[in-house]
């Protein structure tokens, strides 16, 4: 394999006027044996939780998994780089997916795709030494498929909970295992474990340590009589906290075995100091700015050990609670300024190697609504120009009075053509988060709202208090179009998935067409809760987290897990696709049909059961009607209408946890997904074609430029969709061939905000490059791309997310 310099055929426009970004050697070395890695996959973890279940056969269930965890802290390899200063590894090695119980039948199977949101990893059975596929087979597989149906999986129990009414709508085929899911219906149901999404109390952990949160764990156990439902969660969060502390001594441990081999004698020094902080850390309380960044590490890494499937459990505003930390090393003399530097690169590259969607976010409010703009924020922006890896992500939480000189480092660090930061309007994430509290639950105060940190690719959460994002999944506002066109009949499936709202060629009004759309929608919905809420309870059930849950504000106080609705803050997101597509549609129906009636609904719906064939003259027309991204009233008007429904009917679900669903506009990769089970659409948009990628306008369809897609945007409510909502831009990276393009693109990141808009993402790379990367992806192994709210190498991406993302509009400022 051909190694990957730091000096890569990829050159972004910014090299012309920017000061090469200084690298240090450790940092170089560190990357570069990142990007040569090749990811594996390994049954370490695997073997060891089959052994512990088969051993606690009876016991409740939070027990059994702190055992699992118990286990999994004493036995999991152990392994550390040359050179690194902050160390730990959430598989049993780096950059290792730990396999789960749900994924040996697609083992069984043969190769499947694995997604790392980092890197990308194909495995099967034949990538494994044969001792450990004899195993697999014999022992691991025998127990998880039980008697059947592979009944001890998280996939299992959904599948034997899932009424055949709802198996109907959801799945294709029940008869294959793991079942395929239709597209239309997307709740997450296959994934063998938590969806993750949170940021758990990391200044805590700082400050008590790991005894210090068990000390009253067991406090609140003594309190409870012996019959009271809340042991078992209790003597499992004692049972885990006591072996996650323990477990720093491990990387210690091997850690001075390292030193005593070492021939450097700095580099054994190093080893040394890395040794004493982690037999302090995470047990106990952090004193210093290396001792805080290694305990929220290990920290991670053990949330990674609890759950190896986890997504985008997210350290947070880490320049707000490390900064004591750092200020008081520099006025003691135990610190400077190039080393704090240097620890952050390090473990800024460390975050490739824990759960995938690490969130970092800088600037921002204070509580008392100031601004939170410090040192450490200029710093981690710093950091990620010199490491210029796919994660972690990282946002600029933008308000009126940010700085200008934390603008001009974000857009430096947009120059180089990473994707990264994101840039978020704080004001109205603040705002979302009231609006939340406001629809049922525990109400959110403004100090709490102002603090709220952004997870995943940018969904807010209150750190140490939310229970995170757990499931939800992917709703088709496109495939509610064509229900209300087919009478709730399923094109791609043939058969019918909704309820009947009449024929359209009937409807005498546009509102009659809306009220028909607003139907299809409730009854979608409907159902997808009613899924949901069975698989929250089959989680809560199953998968309980006594750790990770011990590390949030009240679950202990309670005495649930996060699962069973310990945490305070207790939402699920649900997450919309295709709103610009249905938007677009109910434009074009509304003007051709009902006002001009230049066209009959007949005509519309001939052509649209024929994908246009033989009716080009009638895609021309629906094509040529106004397009939502122009700063249009007459189309955003319908797309702000189908964001606004959608976010009203996604409210009023509530959910097991004595919270309630909030609505998302981030579909991630299923924009291409759903695109393919929703046939033509009378936005023009042919049959099995991807979906407008997240709310931003559909492909081509913006043509006056970004400003305008801007004030499209602005017309949306974007409080209203409080778990955020993604736009992607695509840049001609030309503007930063001269100086005053730096403020250009600054007076362009404050105009966003300006119109209300929650979050905007960009890619600032040439359409040459992508192409050149997409035909010589060894040379261009380190070209990161924003997809659809997370970062990913570009040529790790399969084709036709590629040619999605080189089809975006390409835009000058």
């Amino acid at each position: 394999m051909k190694a990957v310099q730091d000096k890569t055929n990829f050159q972004s426009p910014a090299s012309t006027i920017l000061k090469p970004v200084p690298t240090r050697k450790r940092m170089q070395r560190l990357r570069e044996r990142h990007l040569n890695t090749k990811p594996t996959a390994s049954i370490d973890r695997l073997r060891i939780e089959t052994r512990v279940m088969k051993e606690t056969e009876g016991e409740p269930m939070p027990i059994r998994r702190a055992k699992v965890f118990a286990a999994v802290c004493k036995d999991m390899p152990v392994e550390i780089w040359p050179g690194e200063l902050i160390i730990g590894h959430a598989g049993a090695r780096p950059l290792c997916r730990d396999v789960i119980p749900d994924d040996c039948p697609l083992l069984l199977k043969g190769k499947r795709m694995e997604s790392l949101m980092v890197d990308t990893i194909e495995y099967g059975l034949k990538d494994f030494d044969p001792a450990d596929q004899k195993e697999l087979i014999t022992e691991i597989v025998t127990y998880w498929r039980g008697s059947g149906d592979w009944e001890r999986s998280h996939t299992g129990c959904n599948m034997r909970a899932l009424p055949e009414h709802l198996k109907d709508l959801l799945l294709l085929d029940t008869s294959t295992f793991p079942p395929k899911q239709s597209m239309i219906y997307t709740p997450f149901f296959i994934s063998g474990g938590h969806y993750g999404h949170n940021s758990i109390d990391y200044p805590l952990v700082l400050e008590k340590g790991l005894l210090g949160i068990k000390a009253k764990a067991e406090a609140k156990l003594a309190s409870v009589g012996r019959e009271d439902g809340s042991r078992p969660f209790l003597e499992g969060a004692v049972l885990a906290l006591g072996a996650a502390a323990e477990a720093g001594k491990r990387f210690a441990a091997k850690t001075r075995e390292l030193a005593e081999k070492e021939e450097d004698p700095v580099r054994r020094n190093e080893l040394m100091d890395i040794a004493a902080i982690c037999e302090r850390v995470p047990a106990n309380p952090a004193r210093t700015f290396h001792e805080a960044l290694q305990s929220i590490f290990l920290t991670q890494v053990l949330l990674n050990w609890e759950s190896p499937n986890i997504l985008s459990q997210t350290t947070g505003r880490i320049d707000q609670y490390l900064l004591r930390y750092f200020e008081t090393d520099l006025q003691q003399g135990a610190l400077t300024e190039e080393k704090a530097q240097e620890l952050l690169d390090c473990y800024l590259i460390k975050l490739n190697h824990v759960n995938r969607g690490n969130h970092l976010a800088v600037g921002g409010y204070k509580a008392d609504g100031r601004d939170a703009t410090n040192a450490l924020s200029y710093m981690l922006i710093e950091s990620m120009k010199r490491v210029r890896l796919a994660h972690p992500f990282i946002s600029v939480l933008l308000h009126s009075r940010t700085p200008e000189k934390l603008l001009i480092k974000a857009a430096e660090l947009s120059a180089l053509g990473t994707g990264h930061p994101v840039y978020l309007n704080a004001e109205i994430l603040t705002t979302q988060m009231l609006v939340r509290g406001s629809m049922g639950g525990a109400p959110v105060t403004l100090d709490l709202a102002r603090t709220a940190t952004p997870v995943g690719c940018y969904e807010p959460v209150i750190m140490g208090r939310d229970s995170g994002y757990m499931y939800g999944g992917y709703f088709n506002l496109a495939a509610v179009c064509e229900l209300v066109l087919t009478n709730g009949y399923s094109r791609k499936y043939a058969k019918k998935i909704g309820p009947e709202t009449g024929d359209p060629r009937r409807f005498d009004s546009f509102g009659v067409f809306k009220e028909a759309y607003l139907a299809q929608l409730r009854h979608m919905m409907q159902n997808f809760s009613a899924a949901t809420d069975i698989f929250e309870r089959v989680l809560a059930d199953l998968l309980p987290t006594p750790f990770e849950s011990s590390l949030i504000k009240d679950c202990i106080a309670r005495g649930k897990s996060r699962e069973d609705g310990g945490a305070r803050f207790n939402f699920r997101t649900v997450i919309g696709a295709g709103s610009s597509d249905a938007g677009d549609s109910l434009t074009a129906i509304r003007k051709l049909v009902f006002e001009e009636k230049k066209i009959t609904m007949d005509d519309v719906c001939r052509a649209l059961e024929t994908d246009f064939e033989g009716h080009e003259d009638i895609r021309s027309m629906l094509c040529a009607a106004p397009k939502f991204g122009n700063d249009d009233d007459y189309a955003d008007e319908q797309v702000a209408w189908v964001s606004h429904m959608f976010a009203r009917e996604v409210s009023r679900q509530k959910n097991t946890r004595g919270g309630h669903a909030v609505p998302m506009g981030a579909p991630l990769q299923y924009y291409m997904f759903g695109g393919w089970v929703v046939g033509a659409l009378p936005s023009g948009r042919k049959a099995w074609q991807p979906l407008s990628d997240a709310w931003s306008p559909c492909t081509g369809n913006a043509v006056n430029g970004p400003t305008a897609i801007l004030r499209s945007m602005g017309k949306v409510d974007h409080a209203e969709l409080t778990a955020g909502v993604t736009l992607n831009l695509r840049l001609d990276p030309s503007i930063f061939r001269h100086r005053e393009g730096i403020s250009r693109f600054v007076d362009f990141i404050r105009g966003f905000a300006d119109q209300g808009v929650f979050q905007v993402q960009l890619n600032i790379v040439a359409t040459e490059t992508l192409r050149r990367a997409q035909n010589d992806p060894e040379n261009y192994r380190d070209l990161v791309v924003k997809v659809a709210g997370y970062s990913a190498y570009f040529t790790q991406l399969a084709k036709p997310l590629q040619d999605g993302i080189i089809a975006r509009t390409e835009h000058r400022i």
